[in-house]
């Protein structure tokens, strides 16, 4: 399993660290947190911007949505729960870019971290900044079942909980990390 600080190097925004220190400890030291076994409840102020994959019939199909937050639905206009992401976002590079490092972390069991600028017109708010992490998750620890994100939207790059680090410029901050 990834550390704390490996995130550290390339956030400081802290609902990314809390939610990745939640995963952490939840692996119970494995190289991948059990996802039925993870107790949502114990970070519920971050629920409304978390995401689930399902991996369980791998993701040639697309990338499953097996639950999505509260503010995530609002975000996206209805809810996402059970459809797949490549439905609903919309087609632009960074979304393509953002979906390759998924499928990248899926394919290489790796956490997937993304921060990046984004110009994202809302009735309810404007947002330019963007940050989510995903952790892939095993039940048996070798065959990844699920992965558990969490996506944060700011107005701007100059929010109060943190931004990129380690140089990432956030039009650019895709990683996989682990």
């Amino acid at each position: 399993m990834i550390d704390i600080q490996q995130i550290r190097e390339h956030t400081a925004n802290s609902s990314i660290i809390e939610f990745a220190e939640f995963v952490i400890a939840g692996s119970d030291g494995k190289e991948f947190a059990d996802y039925r076994k993870l107790d949502l409840m114990k970070i519920s102020g971050l629920i409304s911007h978390t995401f689930t994959f399902d991996y369980r019939n791998g993701i040639e199909d697309g990338l499953l949505l097996h639950h999505t937050g509260t503010f995530l639905d609002k975000f996206f206009g209805k809810n996402l729960t059970g459809k797949y992401v490549e439905d609903f976002y919309e087609v632009s590079e960074d979304a393509e870019r953002l979906l390759e490092l998924y499928r990248n972390g899926y394919n290489n069991k790796k956490t997937a971290f993304a921060c990046r600028e984004v110009d994202f017109n809302f009735e309810f708010k404007k947002f330019r900044h963007a940050e989510s992490i995903v952790f892939q998750c095993s039940s048996s620890g070798e065959t990844l079942n699920y992965g558990l994100g969490i996506a944060l939207y700011f107005e701007s790059n100059q929010n109060q909980t943190g931004s990129c680090r380690n140089g990432d410029s956030c039009s650019g901050g895709y990683r996989l990390l682990g």
